[in-house]
């Protein structure tokens, strides 16, 4: 079940693709398939179930790409939204690190 409130933090914030402008490569883990964090994320106003399948780190921030399944739809979309904001929870398995990475700038 997902959770009742809204964040306070709003919606989720979307990453965009990494591009050279961005700066250093992030670095990537590819989770293997049956072992990847299942996320809540709150985005365009509701809940949404999102399984994880790739974690990226940069300086900046840490940042999850997703297969998100927004309700009342039956498709999948395929998107990467920052870690650090109470719209994005884990509802199992690993969190990232704890490091300035880690935070919303």
């Amino acid at each position: 079940m997902s959770p009742q409130k809204p964040p306070t933090s709003g919606e989720a914030i979307e990453v965009p693709p990494w591009r050279p402008e961005h700066g250093p490569r992030p670095e990537v883990l590819v989770y293997p398939h049956g072992r990847e964090p299942l996320l809540w994320i709150y985005a365009h106003g509701a809940w949404c179930y999102a399984v994880a399948r790739g974690r990226f780190r940069t300086p900046q921030y840490t940042a999850y790409q997703v297969h998100i399944h927004p309700p009342g739809t039956l498709y999948v979309f395929i998107r990467t939204y920052r870690w650090g904001t109470d719209a994005v929870r884990i509802l199992r398995g690993p969190k990232p690190p704890v490091d300035g990475a880690s935070q919303t700038r």
